[in-house]
């Protein structure tokens, strides 16, 4: 005759079973960032580690709550580079059209830059002035 688990002894069970499957996942596919121990290793190894990791792995390291402003009609491509959305191509564009057609006279006119269309414009607005 087999014996029933009784209710609470069963949410015992699967919440080691979870546990130890979170701890698995953690520790064979290294989810969770770790932090290097530089005890025994040279401060060189440790630079060039932590650049890589932190811009290649953990890129939110860069995110900030504070709120930059990048003037379109003075910002150099990386400065452009800075605003959401915005890449090294799309940057460079903006500062083409600047020197083509002269300094933006509202900031909506950086619809009128190839690549740049309404929907970018409603993601950057609030991130770029041109005073």
């Amino acid at each position: 005759m087999k014996k029933k688990l009784s209710p609470e002894k069963l949410i015992v069970i699967v919440g080691i079973i979870f546990a130890t499957v979170l701890v698995l996942v953690n520790v064979f596919f290294d989810f969770v960032p770790h932090t290097v121990k530089t005890e025994n290793i040279n401060a060189t190894a440790t630079t060039e580690f932590s650049t890589y990791y932190n811009q290649n792995v953990n890129k939110k390291t860069y995110t900030t709550t504070q709120k930059v402003i990048v003037n379109i009609n003075t910002a150099s491509v990386q400065e452009l580079c800075t605003i959401r959305m915005i890449g090294e191509t799309k940057a460079k564009a903006i500062v083409n059209y600047r020197e083509k057609y002269g300094a933006f006279k509202d900031k909506g006119d950086i619809v009128k830059v190839y690549g740049i269309g309404e929907k970018t414009y409603e993601k950057i607005k609030d991130s770029i002035c041109v005073n």
